[in-house]
């Protein structure tokens, strides 16, 4: 059984919006633990679609500046929020599953254990990377992960 927060991101999600935001199903559950730590998806869980600095998003999670600064920004690197500068402050937001988070993990073609796990979270899918069109356009059609 998925922990909460995965069960929130769900909701969270599903108010983003896009063509897929995911399925109350135990695949679906599996992918989001394989992208996100714990503590990344209860940062995801808080982020909205409008740009907030690190210290709005802190406030939110009542937690440090500093470490919530460091966890945002290596899910940037991750593709698992935006971020941008402006005006020399930078701002970060939240994205939909699909598109947007599911397709950022596959742009970069790395091959990490995280790109791994990834992968084998994918049912069916032996290598997510050279089936990936193929798994969105079913994912987009049926609704349904996998």
């Amino acid at each position: 059984m998925a922990a909460p927060v995965y069960r929130q991101m769900l909701d969270v999600m599903t108010r983003r919006g896009g063509p897929y935001a995911g399925m109350d199903i135990p695949e679906f559950y599996a992918l989001l633990e394989a992208l996100f730590s714990p503590q990344q998806a209860e940062i995801n869980n808080v982020l909205t679609r409008k740009p907030a600095t690190a210290a709005d998003i802190a406030g939110r999670l009542q937690q440090d500046e500093t470490r919530t600064a460091a966890r945002l920004n290596e899910m940037a690197d991750l593709g698992l929020c935006f971020t941008t500068v402006t005006d020399g402050c930078r701002y970060y937001q939240g994205v939909p599953f699909m598109p947007g988070i599911f397709e950022y993990q596959f742009l970069p073609g790395r091959s990490s254990e995280r790109e791994k796990k990834i992968t084998l979270s994918l049912k069916g899918e032996p290598d997510a990377t050279c089936n990936f069109r193929r798994f969105r356009r079913r994912c987009l059609k049926t609704g349904r992960l996998g």
